[in-house]
């Protein structure tokens, strides 16, 4: 049995956060333990009524931690409260002794935290193995780490200073490189880095990140049977397009809903588009009117379901033939692509980034043009007028990588032999 300690850090904890780096990094955690690993789970919780410092932090079990505090800093990910920090997390790395940290994200935790695990090492003199995944473009992007830039919804392929500082106004070019060389100071310590998709390692090591210091390594799913297709009714066709996710402008729902625009009537007596998510209360009023607007205009196709829980996805992806990911940036390893396959359900995904990665135009998906509804509308036709192509595609759905093989190219990583 390996003697190493595991200390995995998240943004959140999957009981309060549904987010796809909050359950990848649960998941791993849960792994861990069932191999018999000394893995201990820190997730950051956001409770308004914990200000006492020397409760800073709450147990969910022997080895989930829920740690409080609030990061309100979000252009250089500083935390407001360096106690948090310096005082309560060393003491929680005190008390766990690890020798392998795993960050999963630093978001609402403070990006020092990075740094705190290595003085703890340096305080200690012993080694301790800091790793950390990236699941976005946070460190190189401005604007919710999405490489998009602001008010247009135009794609940025690198990051320049000058360019950052037309998208922020209020902040100069200087403002930004000298974000980028505190956030290079602060990794600098970092032994490893993962990312989940190719494209999302390209960006870093454009960025700036070694190289050598860089692998990929897939969020891991769990392995379940592929679900049989949807049942049809003589002469239905394969008709049912169902979106999974967050409802907001970078997501890319209003291009679905603004697709049928471009269908004929026969094709509206059929299509249906249900979605499942949540996030539109929190939208701006002209997004919100946008969606609620092409939902009443075509009531008719569209069913909206609201929020959905993990548990539900067998039911609700039975009832579907194809899921649809519209999104206009990037994205990285979507869950929602990984899930979908994982159930033999077949995608229709803008031809950008890591849905490009992920679902490869006529084996398990189709692609359309980013941000693009009439583009969009030609391949819910041909998805829905060529029959054979579902079968086809729905054969060449492969098992995307298991939970059990990532963690085992994280052990690799590690050095652990199990």
């Amino acid at each position: 049995m390996s003697s190493e300690r595991i200390l995995i850090i998240s943004l959140g904890h999957p009981d309060f956060s549904k987010g796809g780096s909050e359950i990848a990094a649960y998941h791993f955690y849960e792994e861990m333990n069932k191999r018999g690993l000394d893995t201990y789970f820190l997730a950051a919780h956001n409770y308004p009524n914990i200000h006492r410092k020397e409760n800073r932090s709450s147990y969910l079990s022997e080895k989930e931690i829920l740690f409080y505090t609030q990061m309100n800093n979000f252009f250089l990910f500083q935390t407001d409260d360096w106690y948090a920090v310096w005082h309560d997390f060393k003491n929680l790395l005190n008390h766990i002794k690890p020798t392998i940290v795993q960050f999963h994200h630093f978001l609402h935790l403070g990006i020092e935290m990075i740094r705190e695990t290595k003085n703890y090492a340096i305080d200690n003199n012993v080694d301790v193995k800091i790793v950390l995944t990236f699941h976005e473009y946070a460190l190189i992007c401005a604007n919710n780490g999405q490489m998009i830039k602001t008010g247009s919804n135009e794609l940025c392929s690198r990051y320049n200073p000058i360019a950052c500082s037309v998208c922020f106004p209020d902040k100069g070019p200087a403002d930004f490189l000298l974000r980028e060389l505190f956030f290079k100071s602060i990794i600098d310590v970092v032994d490893i880095f993962v990312c989940p998709s190719h494209f999302l390692m390209e960006r870093y090591i454009n960025w700036g990140v070694d190289q050598q210091k860089i692998v990929m390594i897939d969020n891991g799913q769990e392995a379940v049977e592929k679900l049989p297709k949807r049942k049809l009714v003589d002469g239905e066709r394969r008709c049912r397009f169902t979106y999974i996710g967050q409802i907001n402008p970078f997501k890319g729902l209003d291009v679905l809903l603004n697709a049928l625009d471009y269908l004929d009537e026969n094709m509206l007596q059929q299509v249906q588009i249900h979605v499942y998510g949540s996030g539109l209360s929190n939208q701006t009023d002209p997004y919100r009117k946008t969606i609620k607007k092409l939902c009443k205009t075509y009531k008719k196709n569209v069913r909206m379901f609201g929020r959905y829980q993990n548990e539900d996805l067998p039911e609700i992806l039975q009832e579907t033939d194809w899921v649809v990911m519209p999104s206009i940036w990037w994205e990285n390893s979507p869950l929602v692509i990984q899930e979908s396959l994982k159930y033999g359900r077949p995608l229709l995904v803008s031809n950008i980034g890591g849905m490009a990665e992920k679902v490869t135009d006529g084996k398990n998906g189709l692609h359309f043009p980013k941000n693009n509804p009439a583009a969009l509308a030609r391949v819910i036709k041909q998805a829905m007028n060529d029959r054979g192509l579902y079968d086809t595609l729905y054969q060449n759905i492969e098992t995307p990588l298991t939970i059990q093989e990532s963690t085992m190219q994280y052990l690799n990583l590690y050095g652990i032999k199990t």
